[in-house]
């Protein structure tokens, strides 16, 4: 059974501006905002006398304007309200499901608390000194290394950081023993980073590694490790992934600046 919106719904869709479109078109209106005219408003509106409103309910399928404005009111309580109310239902349970998640993800930066507070004592222990950052980051995540790369020289702690992997390779042979690999790697398109990592881990041990558990077995050398999800996550999302790796990146800072 057609509603009463599609009906006048298909009448605004004419092309040809005359009264039953007219009419249509405030009633329309005024029923996506539950509101409902009476005879004279509508006139009045829409410059049109009573009989021609009278005429049109009835073109639409009822004895009257008085019978169209009761069905309009019965229809809109009993299935538009409720689709309203269940779509406000489903925002809320959508708001609340994302909040849950993001509180789930910062709480399980708690698992590696010793590993930021150890990773920022010993970014801490080079800042002023010759010692050196070696930043490597997958390429979803570079966004967030080349912010913390900003962060770290301008607090004197020297870093070297490559958009451009290519040129990577050409820093490991430089590397020293007091000298920091810190590794960002998740998504795809990764195995040069594993490549100059094997590389790099021959020629210091402190190795701090933030990775999705798909890497977990290819970067097993460390000082420190944090994961980006967990079994627990159903779906971690790049989004959801990149919010947590910001907290970590901010804790560490916090903690580097006491």
């Amino acid at each position: 059974m057609v509603s009463i919106r599609e009906k006048l719904l298909e009448i605004c869709r004419k092309e040809k501006q005359d009264t039953t479109k007219t009419l249509a078109e405030e009633l329309l209106k005024n029923y996506d905002a539950n509101k409902f005219l009476s005879m004279k408003n509508l006139s009045l509106r829409c410059s049109v006398s009573e009989s021609q409103i009278t005429q049109f309910s009835k073109i639409i399928g009822y004895s009257g304007y008085r019978e169209l404005v009761l069905r309009m009111k019965i229809e809109f309580e009993t299935y538009y309200e409720k689709q309203l109310k269940a779509k406000n239902i489903s925002i809320n349970e959508n708001f609340h499901l994302v909040k849950n998640t993001i509180i789930d993800l910062i709480n399980y930066v708690d698992v590696f608390k010793d590993d930021v507070i150890g990773t920022a004592e010993l970014l801490k222990g080079i800042k002023g000194g010759k010692s050196n950052v070696f930043l490597l980051s997958s390429y979803q995540n570079q966004d967030i290394a080349t912010y913390f790369n900003q962060w770290l020289i301008n607090n004197k702690i020297n870093t070297i950081f490559n958009v451009t992997r290519a040129y990577d390779f050409d820093v490991v042979p430089k590397l020293n023993e007091n000298d920091i690999i810190f590794l960002l790697v998740s998504g795809q398109d990764n195995h040069t980073i594993h490549e100059i990592y094997k590389k790099a881990i021959k020629k210091t041990k402190k190795i701090v590694v933030v990775t999705s558990l798909s890497h977990v077995d290819k970067f097993d050398k460390f000082l420190y490790r944090m994961f980006l999800d967990h079994k627990g996550f159903k779906s971690l999302t790049f989004e959801k992934r990149h919010l947590y790796l910001w907290y970590v990146i901010n804790q560490l800072i916090l903690n580097i600046n006491t």
